[in-house]
């Protein structure tokens, strides 16, 4: 869905190690080809992709590192990985973090936050400085760098998880994520509307400058001086 949404042109290859999931991305009609694979064992030859994307998954990959060395090996030199991940603040974020901030709940905060993070099998979550470190450890450099995902956006996202729980319920009976567009479209603005009005409490006294999320432009390290060339020229 995501793929289908977000790109104009066919992807040309969609990975997954789920079979499942590979059938219902055919059937979006968004990918020229799938492969049902984990990321890294990747069936295509050295340097063969000039794109690759990630959208919030390298987080959820407990043994990071040869997903990276799989990424670096298809990336060809004047490509681009592009990623997002999220920040050391993600979970801060969330409704039940924020409220046992709000009221000195220290212990209660923490604990909380370690479930969230094991729930949701959140295995890297770093500050900038920790996640291009890490990209540089595998040969990457980072070319551009957008924190993204307000605080309160986050929480947001907290607040709306519950009303996806039908949506999950109708995937795995029936296949699809929404049983009703019709009625989704008549409920959407009401929830969204609800839950946007109670998190404004939150905002108070943040930063603009925190984020939950980070997205990463990464190019191959070779590639370093000639992207500083082009930098200068521009």
């Amino acid at each position: 869905m995501f793929a289908h949404v977000l790109f104009l042109d066919r992807v040309d290859v969609g990975v997954d190690p789920d079979a499942k999931e590979i059938a219902a991305a055919r059937g979006c009609g968004s990918y020229s080809e799938l492969l049902v694979c984990s990321a890294d064992q990747i069936p295509k030859p050295d340097a063969h992709f000039r794109t690759i994307m990630s959208n919030s998954v390298l987080e959820h990959i407990a043994d990071i590192e040869p997903v990276l060395r799989e990424a670096k090996r298809l990336l060809a030199e004047d490509g681009l990985f592009y990623v997002t991940v999220p920040s050391e603040r993600f979970e801060h974020y969330s409704l039940p973090a924020r409220l046992f901030q709000r009221f000195g709940m220290a212990a209660a905060n923490l604990g909380y936050r370690r479930f969230y993070n094991r729930f949701w099998a959140h295995y890297h979550a770093y500050d900038k400085q920790g996640w291009t470190d890490l990209f540089e450890r595998f040969g990457f450099t980072v070319v551009e760098h957008i924190p993204y995902g307000a605080p309160a956006m986050c929480t947001f996202d907290d607040v709306m998880m519950p009303f996806a729980v039908p949506s999950m319920i109708w995937k795995r009976l029936l296949g699809r994520l929404i049983l009703s567009p019709r009625l989704r479209r008549l409920t959407a603005p009401l929830i969204t509307g609800l839950a946007g009005a109670a998190i404004k409490v939150f905002e108070t006294g943040v930063s603009s400058e925190e984020c939950g999320l980070f997205f990463f432009a990464l190019a191959p390290a070779e590639a370093n001086s000639q992207l500083r060339r082009a930098a200068a020229e521009a």
